[in-house]
């Protein structure tokens, strides 16, 4: 017992050892003026990569976050009289503005790095009106930003076909994106239009529409239908987008000079450094003025249909025996809410057994609507013998274009049911289909028996007795050698970062195979696109929302890329963009190129690191 919790405390004391010294800090200035951007930093420093995870930020009252928290990493290594040392800084940005003179507390940050939980320490923030801010943020310099989006770059809006309808009438919403600027990805966050509605998806496909001073994209169709009457305001519709945006030069200083050669290209030339900017729009809220239904007129029917239907109904047989299977299907075809139909009553006699029915739907849902048909399979079984009448079977809707009630009926069933066999009991099970007989008078004979066994075998010294006796020892070896081979596999960093990055760009594009198959061309090119970029995070080690189409050759050439794999790279990057938006270029023939193309790229690059 010693010398495992010896063994316990020195597997602790390594792993505590493995992440290495770190230090974590906040950044803030002291003075700001009120408006005035400025940035809050958090810092994380240490000897070696950095494996943090749940950060949790403190609460900024009195601030208005403009971006963040955006992430970047840096490291640099330096070699003093043969004795080498790494430094890797991890730093989460955080674009905010002061809303009102005073002083700005907050309390500390914590984030998880190697198991540990660490924390800053809290700040203090005076806001005052004057523009002594300004002048102490010009003397310290700033590093480029970029400028904070607007509703003129990015917005989001709500539409829909009609704001006046009954209530349960078909709604058609539709939420278009009107951008000036280049977005690189978004994320929907909520889809559910609200309380009150019942929704239903429209599948779309993004296609960008140049328009007089940006490109509209329409997002997301859905088909609403209220569910009561009153006005209603549809919930507004949240995306995160994350925006390339040209970077806003650091304060210049009043040295003309300095300037110039602190910044002797970029400017000089006309270049620009682009920087991704995360930002959520919303939609603009919409009302809609609900009527509710008449009730002059509603039928005793009615569960609530709206649009416009039609009906039909048949029987399989009238004439049958006792215990034998009778099968009624109603189907009801037409526009509107059609999966909201239920059931018809059927008002079976009492002898009749009767079963769940089976529900069958084929239903299109596009921008003209939901459309299509319900059929409904009633199964019941007489038990006795005689003549029997069914009722006829009612179902009722209200027209919203003749503002009126529709009750349609199928003519009376007339059944006669003479004498059945009582040697057997017909039960059903599951569907009209299906059925089975019970209470059976005399069982099958097994034919077949179990395996024997002598009775003076002993288990002692047998085969299975040195099996199961070697069986631990067997374990034992295979999982030393296992281990072995884990830690001379994970001492290996570049190699298992690599196999890393393979695995999962390999799991994008297994995915995006799928989608291939399945004719889905937006998941397809989803998935491509993330196997790229993911490939390029992960096996490098830099977060996403740093790579750019613009920043990739630059990237790549840093570490020892060949000149070949770089342009394969790029090429790939592009025909994936193209391909996606082109409008005729997504045929099947092209979503193959572009998956072929893919791999041989990832795998050329992979290929090329490991010789």
């Amino acid at each position: 017992m010693r010398y495992f919790l010896i063994g316990i405390f020195a597997l602790f004391f390594a792993s505590i050892q493995a992440e290495g010294d770190f230090t974590f800090e906040v950044r803030s200035p002291t003075l700001v003026g009120v408006g005035e951007p400025f940035n809050i930093q958090f810092v994380i420093t240490s000897d070696r990569a950095i494996n943090a995870s749940n950060f949790q930020a403190p609460t900024f009252r009195g601030l208005n976050i403009h971006s963040g928290p955006s992430q970047s990493t840096s490291s640099s290594t330096s070699i003093i009289n043969g004795v080498r040392s790494q430094t890797v800084t991890l730093t989460l940005t955080y674009r905010v503005s002061a809303v009102d003179v005073g002083v700005i507390n907050f309390g500390p940050a914590s984030i998880d790095i190697g198991g540990r939980t660490a924390q800053t320490r809290g700040a203090s923030i005076e806001v005052s009106r004057t523009a002594q801010a300004q002048q102490q943020q010009r003397q310290t310099p700033q590093p480029s930003e970029p400028r904070a989006l607007t509703d003129d770059d990015v917005s989001l809006r709500g539409t829909v076909n009609r704001t006046s309808v009954y209530q349960g009438e078909e709604i058609l919403l539709t939420y278009t994106l009107f951008r000036n600027i280049n977005i690189r990805q978004f994320s929907i966050h909520n889809r559910a239009p609200g309380q009150g509605f019942w929704s239903e998806n429209i599948p779309l496909t993004l296609r960008p529409v140049q328009q007089d001073g940006g490109i509209s994209l329409d997002l997301t169709r859905e088909l609403i239908y209220p569910q009561h009457s009153g006005r209603l305001t549809i919930a507004p519709l949240e995306v995160e987008i994350v925006a390339l945006v040209a970077t806003r030069p650091a304060q210049r200083s009043r040295d003309p000079f300095a300037d110039f050669f602190n910044d002797p290209f970029g400017s000089f030339f006309g270049m620009q450094q682009t920087q991704p900017v995360t930002k959520i729009v919303r939609s603009n809220p919409v009302v809609i003025n609900v009527r509710p239904l008449p009730e002059q007129g509603k039928p005793e029917s009615f569960r609530g249909d709206v649009g416009r239907f039609a009906f039909n109904s048949e029987i399989d047989r009238t004439t049958l025996r006792a215990n034998e299977a009778l099968t009624i299907t109603v189907t009801i075809s037409g526009r509107g809410n059609l999966r909201h139909i239920r059931p018809p009553e059927v008002r079976w006699p009492a002898d009749f057994e009767v079963f769940t029915p089976t529900i069958t739907e084929n239903i299109q849902v596009t921008e003209n609507g939901m459309s299509g048909s319900k059929t409904f399979q009633f199964l019941a079984i007489p038990r006795t013998q005689g003549s029997y009448s069914i009722p006829p079977i009612e179902f009722s809707f209200f027209d919203p274009t003749q503002s009126r009630y529709i009750t349609h009926k199928t003519e009376e069933f007339r059944i006669t049911v003479e004498r059945g066999d009582q040697r057997f009991m017909a039960t059903a099970v599951g569907t009209a289909t299906e059925s089975r007989y019970l209470n059976r008078d005399i069982e099958f004979i097994k034919m077949r028996t179990s395996p024997l066994r002598d009775i003076n075998q002993k288990f002692l010294f047998s085969t299975l007795f040195w099996i199961l006796f070697g069986l631990p020892f067997l374990l034992l070896i295979a999982f030393l050698i296992v281990r072995k081979q884990l830690e001379i596999r994970n001492a290996d960093i570049v190699g298992s970062r690599n196999r890393r990055a393979f695995k999962e760009a390999r799991k994008n594009l297994r995915k995006a195979e799928k989608f291939m198959n399945e004719n889905n061309k937006d998941a397809f090119y989803i998935e491509i696109s993330q196997a790229l970029w993911g490939f390029l995070s992960k096996k490098f080690n830099i977060p996403v929302a740093e790579l750019s189409i613009e920043n990739v050759h630059h990237v790549l050439l840093g570490k020892q890329i060949q000149t070949e794999h770089i342009d394969q790279f790029l090429k790939a990057l592009e025909n994936c963009e193209f391909a996606r938006f082109a409008p005729n270029g997504s045929s099947a023939q092209s979503m193959k190129d572009v998956y072929d193309e893919a791999l041989e790229v990832i795998s050329g690059i992979v290929k090329h690191l490991n010789e």
